[in-house]
């Protein structure tokens, strides 16, 4: 990515209160559905993952 001398100084403003409240609800309103379902992807992989670790341990409790 070139660097955008424009760019980085529109970026080097200061937020106030009210606008960062307002960057973070739209952040939140725009990417954050994105996140909540990496997480609960990520929850349901290792949620998988612990319960085939169960299984191979109860196989082998197995006697036989």
């Amino acid at each position: 990515m070139d660097y955008d001398p424009a760019l980085a100084r529109e970026l080097d403003q200061e937020l106030g209160q009210l606008p960062a409240e307002m960057l973070l609800d739209f952040i939140g309103k725009e990417i954050g559905s994105a996140f909540y379902n990496r997480g609960v992807h990520d929850a349901q992989q290792l949620v998988q993952q612990k319960a085939e670790d169960i299984v191979e341990a109860l196989y082998g409790l197995e006697r036989g």
